[in-house]
């Protein structure tokens, strides 16, 4: 994964602080979104696992996440500060992420000390996904993945998805060219995303792409903590609640019939 630049971890009595900067050139900001571009929620996840990894000074993946809350969008040239907790092994910490003193994202995450990652065969992507039914989606280039809508109805939406090449959550590791587990989330989300389109497209609305925010991320589990960054992934959103524009989804993403990652996000339609 491509890293953030930040200063020396600071330790506090509760833990250890670090100030970032999300610069104008951050790789993660490519295609979320055009004209406007957003920080992925996903990409805090990154940030957080770099600043913890440099704090406590050893490697660590995230492994769970209890509950996970986005209360504002980080935009270009934001001056960033982390706050974690003191190093507790493999238990559960609490983490917030702050701009000019407001509170961005705050959650409880579980970590790993050891990389479990999949090592089986599954199914590489080959050329471009076979078309299917329409999916519209804000992001573009390297920050969209979901491309092919397998089944959708009422409940929910199934669909492949994939991580382009030159995605910055790529990365060389023991097993490959991988992705760390929670990006899975961002793929989640965006079938969620695809999903509302889908619907208001049945509706007789205008076909359109629904942009939105990824608002909190609750009992998610990582089955494994890397994932094959080349595999075709079976993504899987349900509507578990509504009371527009808020939806909470419950999402699996997985490789052939194996859950690999289980959660649920919730998402606010913005347009």
């Amino acid at each position: 994964m491509n890293e953030f630049p930040c200063q020396p971890p600071v330790e506090t009595e509760t833990g250890w602080t670090v100030e970032a900067a999300l610069t104008g050139e951050s790789e993660y900001l490519r295609g979320h979104f055009p004209g406007r571009p957003i920080l992925p929620a996903v990409a805090q996840l990154a940030l957080l696992t770099q600043v913890v990894r440099e704090s406590w000074g050893r490697e660590v993946s995230i492994c769970s996440i209890r509950d996970l809350r986005f209360r504002m969008p980080l935009v270009p040239e934001a001056q960033i500060e982390v706050r974690v907790g003191a190093d507790k092994g493999d238990a559960e910490s609490r983490f917030g992420i702050f701009c000019a003193g407001k509170p961005v994202s705050q959650g409880i995450v579980s970590w790993s000390s050891e990389e479990v990652a999949v090592t089986s065969d599954y199914d590489r992507f080959q050329g471009s996904p076979p078309s299917g039914p329409l999916i519209l989606l804000p992001q573009e280039d390297e920050a969209r993945y979901v491309h092919e809508c397998v089944s959708s109805d009422e409940s929910g939406l199934d669909c492949l998805a994939r991580i382009p090449d030159g995605n910055p959550f790529r990365t060389e590791g023991q097993h490959g060219t991988e992705i760390p587990a929670f990006l899975a989330l961002e793929l989640g989300a965006q079938a969620a995303a695809a999903h509302e389109g889908v619907m208001r497209a049945a509706s007789g609305a205008e076909a359109t792409a629904v942009g939105g925010y990824v608002v909190r991320c609750r009992q998610a589990v990582f089955h494994r903590t890397a994932l094959p960054a080349d595999a075709v992934f079976r993504v899987r959103a349900t509507c578990d609640e509504a009371a527009p524009p808020l939806r909470t989804y419950k999402i699996s993403v997985g490789l052939d019939q194996t859950a690999l990652v289980e959660g649920f996000v919730s998402t606010f339609a913005s347009e």
